[in-house]
């Protein structure tokens, strides 16, 4: 049985306490910012990551807006038939976002490529395909950062995107 009357004696510091669940609490907040951004698509495949810019009806392109390195990712091109020229679909794509890339394939297999000093051109046969005319690019990023880039057709629509690449 203890001894009535002792006690242990404990400082106790109300101060650095209060400041201690303080910092705590925001450490949960800021954990829980993470997930849900990373849950959204920030760091990876979600809602947020994809992106789709160009007229609608018109030149399209859609692209993963967050990357990781050496990580797999797709483009995909839409060309609508009022830019389909002789059985023939052509868009660009500047040298500067491809300098970050690799293209690991293409569907379908372009008909003609020209390069260009900035930019690569892109020729395809439509044959009796569905309108809008659909490309896709399976690519690998090579490069971490920010890369900017555009696209366009030969009767002057144009995009311009940015796509960011984490380690």
């Amino acid at each position: 049985m203890p001894a009535k009357g002792k006690s242990i004696e404990v400082d106790e510091d109300l101060d650095f306490q209060q400041r201690e669940w303080t910092l705590e609490r925001i450490g949960w907040i800021a954990m829980a910012v993470i997930v849900l951004l990373s849950l959204i698509g920030l760091f990876g495949d979600g809602p947020i990551s994809q992106s789709t810019i160009g007229e609608e009806g018109g030149f399209e392109f859609t692209y993963a807006r967050f990357a990781r390195n050496n990580s797999q990712s797709e483009i995909q091109v839409s060309i609508p038939e009022s830019l389909i020229q002789e059985g023939q679909a052509s868009f660009w794509i500047d040298q500067n976002y491809l300098e970050g890339i690799q293209i690991e394939n293409i569907f379908p297999e372009p008909e003609d490529t020209l390069l260009y000093s900035d930019r690569i051109t892109y020729t395809f046969a439509t044959g009796n395909s569905a309108f809008p005319f659909e490309v896709k690019f399976d690519i690998t990023t090579e490069s971490i950062g920010i890369n900017n880039g555009k696209a366009g057709t030969a009767n002057g629509q144009q995009v311009q995107f940015t796509q960011v690449v984490y380690p």
